[in-house]
């Protein structure tokens, strides 16, 4: 956004094959997980009411890296968020 000052509400958009799965982020668990063929869905549970979606690309194994239940972290590069002036 061109301009905004502290206090003001926005909301962050972030396309969810742009975050990352591992370690060094965010604590989060999977609340879901749905197969796509040659990606993952997943929705992550960051506690306090705050959920994020993820896709993450299926290994050469065929097989989901996450499964409901399990504990991530959950990371992104700086670039791949949007700050919207609500």
């Amino acid at each position: 956004i061109a301009e905004h000052n502290a206090g003001d509400k926005v909301t962050l958009a972030i396309r969810p094959e742009k975050i990352s799965l591992g370690e060094g982020g965010v604590p989060g668990n999977i609340a879901e997980a749905v197969y796509l063929g040659t990606d993952t869905s997943y929705i992550i549970d960051l506690g306090g009411d705050i959920a994020v979606s993820v896709r993450d690309q299926i290994d050469a194994s065929g097989r989901a890296r996450f499964a409901a239940g399990d504990s991530v972290s959950v990371g992104l590069h700086d670039d791949a968020v949007r700050m919207l002036l609500d």
